[in-house]
């Protein structure tokens, strides 16, 4: 044992094996560590999968719910025309101006289904919300009209 070592042992008073033991136990120590860190660092990664996939899941949802209500509000407007028109309550212009405004609303539609569809592979939010405000804005001169056409 070379003299450094020797002053080392006797002033700390442990033996070569009490030692050993020691850096053993620290060893194992820094493995548990090491083993909390990543095990947090894996539960991290974990938590910020699963918010980010609510989020996406909703903003999805959101937008599916979006094209859903359109469509009903569509349908029903569209189906209130063609009963007007069959008794005879809106003329002939009426309808063809109707028309026009529901094939706008159509390719608007149809648009923001393409883009939600093409967000789900590319996650394209600016694409989805511009569509989506083309949808509205589709819907609402639709509305509008079919307001002019009832009188309130």
């Amino acid at each position: 044992m070379s003299a450094n070592c020797a002053n080392y042992h006797r002033g700390n008073r442990q033996t070569p094996q009490s030692r050993v033991t020691e850096l053993a136990d620290r060893m194992k120590r820094i493995d548990d560590m090491k083993r909390y860190k990543t095990g947090k660092y894996i539960l991290i990664f974990i938590a910020i999968f699963v918010i980010s996939s609510c989020v996406t899941a909703s903003y999805t949802k959101e937008a599916y719910n979006t094209l859903a209500t359109s469509a009903e509000a569509y349908d029903v407007t569209m189906s209130t025309l063609g009963e007007m028109y069959a008794q005879g309550r809106i003329s002939d212009a009426q309808k063809d101006k109707a028309i026009l405004y529901g094939e706008d609303f159509w390719l608007a539609y149809h648009a923001a289904v393409d883009a939600l569809e093409t967000y789900s592979i590319t996650r394209d939010k600016p694409s989805v919300s511009t569509h989506m405000a083309a949808l509205s804005k589709a819907l609402g001169g639709f509305l509008a009209y079919f307001k002019t056409i009832i009188g309130d």
